[in-house]
C-alpha cells in the first residue's frame, strides 16, 4: 500500500475524485484533471486497462486505508467488490425509505382522523332504548325542543306539547326567547343559569363530565346567519338537534382537544353552514325549593 496518497494529497485532488462508495471508486482516465495530481499518477501505475482507481474518501469521512481495495487483484475481481459494495449500500438506503414511508403512513392516518373527527353518530331509536329523549320539530320549535329535553334528563316528566305550548311567541312571525325559556323552566323546578366563559369555546362545554346545556349555535350559511338551539348531555356526550332524520353525534375524546376538533361535530348536524360558532351556553340546574 505504499503507493497511497497522503491526506493532504488527497484533499488537494479535484472534486471529481472526492466521491463513490466505501472509500474509493473509479473514473475513466479521461478526467483530465486527475492527470495534474502527483497522487494519481503514483497510483496509476497500479490500475489496470483504461480505468483509473483513485483511493479517495467520501466527504462525509476521513480517508481509510483499510477501506482501499488489494492492487494485486484483478482489476475484474476489484471491480465486482465494489460493485458488491454499492449494492450494499442501495439496499441499505431502500431499507431506510422504507421504514421512512411507513413512518409517513401513519402519520397521515392519524392526521385523517383528526381531520375528520373522533365523534361518533347514533341513530334516533337507540338513544331513546338508551333512555333518552329526543325531539322532532323545526327550525321554529327548536328553542322549546331543546329545553325539553333538559328538562327530561333532569327528572322532570313534561310532555314536549307542554313546553311548546308555554312558549308561543305573541307574533306569529316570530321565534320563542330565551327569556320564556327561563320561565318556562322556573314552572317546572329547573333554573338556566348563563356561563359566559363557554362562549366560542365548543371544546370548553365538551370537557365537562356532566351536566345538561341548553347552546344556542350562530350559524353562517348561503342565505345568511341564523341562530339555532341543541341541548348537550355532558354525562353521555350526545348532542341532541330536533331535525327528523338527523343522527345523533356522540363526542369523544378526541373533540375535545381543540375549538377546531369540536367545532367539527356541530357541523356534522349542518353541513351546508359555513361557520359555526357557539354563541351562548346555559347549564340546567333543579331548583330544590321546587
Amino acid at each position: 500500500m505504499s503507493n497511497l496518497p497522503t491526506h493532504q494529497q488527497q484533499v488537494d485532488t479535484c472534486a471529481a475524485c472526492v466521491q463513490g462508495f466505501g472509500g474509493f471508486t473509479t473514473h475513466p482516465r479521461s478526467y483530465s484533471n486527475c492527470d495534474r495530481n502527483p497522487a494519481i499518477r503514483a497510483i496509476r501505475a497500479a490500475s489496470v486497462g483504461r480505468y483509473l482507481l483513485c483511493y479517495m474518501p467520501r466527504p462525509e469521512r476521513l480517508f481509510c486505508a483499510d477501506r482501499a481495495p488489494n492492487t494485486d487483484q484483478p482489476r475484474e475481481k476489484r471491480l465486482r467488490a465494489c460493485a458488491s459494495q454499492q449494492t450494499v449500500a442501495a439496499a441499505a438506503e431502500s431499507s431506510r425509505g422504507t421504514k421512512n414511508s411507513r413512518k409517513r403512513s401513519a402519520k397521515e392516518a392519524a392526521a385523517e382522523e383528526a381531520e375528520d373527527g373522533g365523534f361518533t353518530l347514533e341513530s334516533r331509536g337507540l338513544v331513546r332504548a338508551a333512555g333518552e329523549a329526543v325531539a322532532v320539530g323545526d327550525d321554529r320549535t327548536c328553542l322549546p325542543d331543546a329545553l325539553w329535553i333538559c328538562l327530561t334528563a333532569c327528572g322532570k316528566q313534561i310532555k314536549l306539547s307542554a313546553v311548546r305550548k308555554s312558549m308561543v311567541h305573541r307574533d306569529e312571525n316570530s321565534d320563542p326567547t330565551y327569556a320564556m325559556a327561563k320561565s318556562t323552566a322556573l314552572q317546572y323546578g329547573m333554573q338556566l343559569a348563563h356561563i359566559s366563559r363557554l362562549k366560542a369555546s365548543p371544546a370548553g362545554l365538551f370537557n365537562y363530565d356532566c351536566g345538561m346545556f341548553l347552546v344556542r349555535l350562530r350559524i353562517e350559511c348561503a342565505t345568511g346567519t341564523d341562530y339555532h338551539y341543541v341541548a348537550y348531555n355532558a354525562q353521555t356526550g350526545r348532542i341532541f338537534d330536533n331535525e327528523r332524520y338527523a343522527k345523533v353525534p356522540r363526542v369523544e375524546a378526541t373533540d375535545k382537544r381543540n375549538n377546531k376538533s369540536a367545532t367539527k361535530v356541530f357541523f356534522q348536524l349542518f353541513p351546508k353552514a359555513k361557520e359555526i360558532w357557539v354563541d351562548a351556553v346555559s347549564v340546567a340546574q333543579i331548583n330544590s325549593t321546587y
